[in-house]
């Protein structure tokens, strides 16, 4: 099958109908499932953090935003995975574990984390993972 360059749709005449984003289908249902198992997961370890009533460290910092990050782009499953992670008491941690040391994680603490998890919840399920503008030139 061979796909025009630009969009990626069949070239030939066997080109699927497109599903509308607004109906109700099985796929979606499973997304926003997915979506919430993630999110649920996220706000249960933001919780246990503010329990803990102490500054998040960069490997808790640099899991949750990674784990809300992928939630917002589509990525779902992988926010639990991450909120899993940042959980990580620290004596269980992998020792040669590499977190990023980008400043701007330090910039990143509970309560712009869960400000930035009510907007991802308010966000509706995404059918297909998103990556951003994609130049094809």
């Amino acid at each position: 099958m061979r796909f025009l360059k630009a969009s990626y749709l069949p070239a030939d005449e066997t080109r699927e109908t497109i599903v509308d984003q607004d109906q109700p289908d099985a796929h979606m249902e499973d997304r926003e499932a997915e979506k919430l198992a993630d999110l649920e997961a996220l706000a249960d370890a933001l919780a246990a953090f503010r329990q803990l009533q102490r500054a998040l460290d960069q490997w808790e910092r640099v899991h949750l935003a990674r784990g809300l990050a992928a939630v917002f782009s589509g990525c779902y499953g992988t926010g639990a995975s991450e909120a899993a992670l940042a959980l990580t008491p620290v004596e269980a941690r992998s020792p040669s574990a590499k977190v990023p040391a980008d400043p701007f994680y330090q910039r990143l603490n509970l309560t712009l984390f869960e400000r930035a998890l009510s907007e991802v919840w308010a966000e509706p399920a995404r059918r297909v993972p998103y990556f951003g503008p994609i130049d094809v030139a």
